[in-house]
């Protein structure tokens, strides 16, 4: 439960991030020449900075598939898991009742 938070957190705050550049994106060029000239910062310091904030999102997206490939594994296993429990629990409860259907015969 507490993987599935996880990954349903990570995404939702993706969504989140995605739309604000979405929005934002058509602003970018002008806030780009605000805060050059209010901190005066040379161009190119600005745009290896948002260089570097895109190099983060996309690495934040690498780490997003492979958390979901992994919540997918997860389920998976935990379902396979449950398959397979559920059939030696079934084969145990059969053994169990012919094995007391024996005793009442030898008894009889």
């Amino acid at each position: 439960f507490f993987n599935f938070l996880l990954v349903f957190i990570h995404y939702l705050a993706f969504l989140a991030v995605s739309v604000a550049i979405k929005l934002l994106l058509p602003f970018a060029v002008e806030v780009a020449n605000l805060i050059e000239e209010r901190l005066e910062l040379p161009t190119l310091a600005i745009w290896w900075a948002a260089g570097t904030i895109v190099s983060a999102i996309l690495a934040w997206l690498v780490f997003l598939i492979m958390l979901l490939k992994s919540f997918i594994w997860n389920i998976y296993q935990a379902v396979l898991v449950v398959i397979v429990t559920g059939d030696l629990i079934a084969q145990m409860e059969k053994d169990a009742r012919q094995e007391a259907d024996k005793t009442e015969d030898e008894r009889a």
